[in-house]
């Protein structure tokens, strides 16, 4: 996804709106158990400035994963804001920095910066409910959908202190 820094040049210090939509990877959520079932939607505003183009805004994609509790399919919307400075590219910086966003000319590649964000703010875990009971951990049952008759398997040394009644 390429911007074109020509009219913000040309509007140095004011805004350029862009709306966008993105074609995540093939793949690029495969090892996070995710998968995109819509294109992701971006609204961005960039700024130049001699020193560098501030690109900020928000993005958003419907994605399904499994519920990390009750392994039910979880369809969800995920949203996500990013602020980046991309620096104008000379040959003897970019050589071995990946910490930073670069730009040569008049076009700034904004895909690995969208990727990049939309990764590190992806949930740690994704749930089908605040409340997923989860499943049984004996009988495998979902607990959202069905009780079992399991009784806790205790092994441990103290659990006969459990019969024992404070009044």
């Amino acid at each position: 996804m390429i911007l074109d820094l020509n009219l913000a040049k040309s509007r140095s210090g004011i805004d350029v709106h862009k709306e966008l939509e993105f074609d995540l990877p093939n793949g690029l959520l495969d090892d996070l158990g995710l998968e995109p079932k819509s294109s992701c939607n971006i609204a961005l505003d960039y700024q130049y400035n001699p020193k560098f183009v501030l690109v900020k805004g928000r993005g958003s994609v419907h994605l399904t994963g499994n519920c990390f509790r009750c392994g039910d399919e979880v369809l969800f919307l995920h949203n996500f804001e990013f602020e980046e400075k991309f620096l104008p590219a000379n040959d003897e910086i970019v050589k071995d920095v990946d910490d930073f966003y670069y730009y040569k000319g008049n076009d700034i590649d904004i895909t690995k910066m969208i990727i990049d964000n939309l990764l590190t703010s992806l949930p740690h875990q994704i749930l089908c409910k605040e409340d997923c009971k989860g499943l049984c951990p004996y009988c495998f049952a979902n607990l959202n959908s069905q009780q079992c008759n399991c009784k806790p398997k205790t092994n441990n040394v103290f659990a006969s202190l459990t019969d024992i009644k404070f009044d």
